[in-house]
């Protein structure tokens, strides 16, 4: 989630640790629309000077986490905090 991150390497290295699948998507566009524009015109800003990114990003990464989910179907999921933006499910 703007993180500057090389897409497809977190994809090499999620495979390369044991993952059977890995989905990577590049959410910065849906976030700073659907998020980041509404929280700003809200004046979400915590002690006049963060702009509380992280707290904002958790309910798209969860939402897309989800839909993930829907796809490939798991019988649960995990994620790992926001700073690795990782995301473990484990199949039937």
């Amino acid at each position: 989630m703007g993180q500057g991150d090389d897409l497809e390497a977190v994809r090499r290295k999620a495979l390369a640790t044991g993952a059977s699948d890995c989905i990577v998507e590049d959410l910065r566009d849906e976030f700073v629309r659907d998020y980041c524009f509404k929280a700003l015109s809200a004046g979400a800003i915590y002690e006049d000077k963060y702009l509380l990114g992280t707290a904002l990003a958790r309910p798209l990464l969860a939402y897309r986490q989800v839909q993930a989910a829907l796809k490939v179907g798991p019988t649960r999921c995990r994620t790992a905090p926001p700073a690795r933006a990782t995301t473990r499910c484990a199949s039937r």
